[in-house]
């Protein structure tokens, strides 16, 4: 049902958000976590209670709040008892890596993977809680990265952890290279040199694909070839700019094919499951390079989605008021039009934390039906 939220209720939910993020905080060990649903955010709770596909929209330099919003969310779908997927914008690679982590419970090398890799260092608490949940529930919440390979390191790093213990029944053009991975050689390699290794997997695994199937196991050669299929040597150059269109439009592409294809196959898996994903503003709003404008994954996400999958999809956006930065101009204004289809939509304000010496930021929700 449509509703709006007053700013009235600014200072209240900026308080419950402080209180639920200290609470959730408190806690050093999230397998001990309660899963009540918190005081406050109530009203996000409602409007995401039965979607199948949540997508929240976050700004990254934004840690506590999207910390917060993304453990009520988590916790959300962990307390409906129906198998969850959490999407996140990293690349495949680290995806496979985190789901791993989470599912055998190596805390120690979770701990170790979040310190070393851009952008998760803020994130091992919740994939920890995860772990937790996932120990002591049947129903498991699974990690699937969707952005493109970025860091070629971390790449490697990944399929290490793929790799069999034993060399026995290893694809002979493969042998002196899971050697080297195993030994962590790659670790000494500046960007130009880890291409040069990505490069050789690839190449020896699509030579005999059959044989690492059968020396990896089913599972894991899929990975791998998720992985390698993920991966694209313009994307890992050194001082890489995703501002330059040519590239923005390269990896655009990647993670909408990777969002749609995991949303795919995890609804085909799970019919009954739900779905979370938290992504960049960037990949939401209209991305303006100035005659040129590239349209952001998640608006052709929506547009594919429409009409071809039965499910309950809600957004969540920041609504940047025009006179803040660095979103100046890329939001769309609230309106009763959804944006993506020109379909009459239900919308809600939602106030989120107020960033120091900027305007309230709100949230803006889509419902697509």
């Amino acid at each position: 049902m449509p509703f709006s939220i007053h700013k009235a209720y600014t200072l209240v939910l900026v308080t419950i958000f402080s209180c639920f993020f200290a609470e959730i905080y408190g806690k050093a060990v999230y397998e001990d976590f309660s899963f009540e649903i918190y005081s406050g955010d109530q009203k996000i709770v409602a409007l995401t209670d039965s979607t199948d596909l949540t997508i929240i929209g976050e700004i990254h330099s934004y840690t506590e709040q999207n910390t917060a919003v993304r453990m009520m969310l988590l916790q959300q779908l962990a307390q409906s008892g129906r198998p969850c997927c959490f999407l996140i914008e990293f690349s495949k690679s680290s995806g496979v890596l985190l789901d791993s982590l989470v599912k055998t419970g190596d805390l120690e090398t979770l701990r170790e993977v979040c310190n070393t890799t851009p952008g998760l260092s803020g994130k091992y608490d919740t994939f920890a809680w995860i772990s937790g949940y996932n120990k002591n529930h049947p129903v498991k919440i699974s990690i699937r990265g969707i952005d493109a390979e970025l860091h070629s390191l971390y790449s490697m790093r990944a399929i290490a952890w793929l790799l069999p213990p034993s060399d026995k029944g290893c694809p002979a053009s493969f042998t002196a290279l899971a050697a080297a991975l195993r030994a962590g050689e790659y670790r000494e390699a500046n960007d130009r040199e880890a291409n040069k290794y990505m490069n050789l997997i690839r190449s020896s695994f699509a030579k005999d694909s059959a044989g690492f199937r059968e020396w990896m196991g089913a599972a894991r050669s899929s990975r791998l070839r998720e992985i390698l299929g993920n991966y694209n040597e313009k994307l890992c150059v050194p001082n890489l700019s995703l501002d330059d269109t040519a590239s923005a439009r390269l990896r655009e592409r990647m993670l909408t094919a990777n969002i749609l294809s995991e949303i795919s196959g995890f609804r085909k898996q799970f019919p009954g499951g739900r779905i979370f994903l938290q992504i960049g503003m960037a990949h939401i709003t209209l991305h303006s390079k100035g005659v040129d404008v590239l349209q952001p994954a998640v608006q052709v996400v929506l547009g594919q989605l429409n009409g071809s999958l039965a499910a309950k999809i809600c957004l969540l956006a920041y609504d940047m008021p025009l006179a803040a930065q660095p979103l100046k101009g890329l939001m769309h204004p609230v309106n009763e039009t959804n944006p993506l289809n020109g379909k009459p939509i239900t919308y809600a304000l939602m106030p989120y934390l107020e960033d120091k010496g900027q305007e309230q930021i709100d949230y803006v929700m889509y419902l697509a039906k």
